[in-house]
């Protein structure tokens, strides 16, 4: 991606992430933004590991489906 291209997709991630509740956007922060274990992500979330698997697969999903309808190809 361009510098430019980049910028937008990073603005329309941080857009997307602004609409998830507070607990899947802390748990995908976690996980990928600060690349905190699946471990660490449940403790500092307060669920099990399967329940934060789960929650970070339907914000991919979620974020997928955003990205698509705005026009990236994902």
């Amino acid at each position: 991606l361009s510098s430019a291209a980049s910028d937008v997709y990073k603005r329309q991630v941080g857009d997307y992430l602004r609409t998830l509740p507070l607990p899947a956007r802390r748990a995908f922060l976690c996980r990928y933004y600060y690349a905190d274990s699946l471990a660490e992500t449940a403790r500092v979330c307060g669920i099990s590991v399967p329940a934060v698997k789960s929650q970070l697969y339907r914000t991919r999903q979620g974020l997928r489906t955003y990205l698509e309808k705005e026009g990236f190809d994902v």
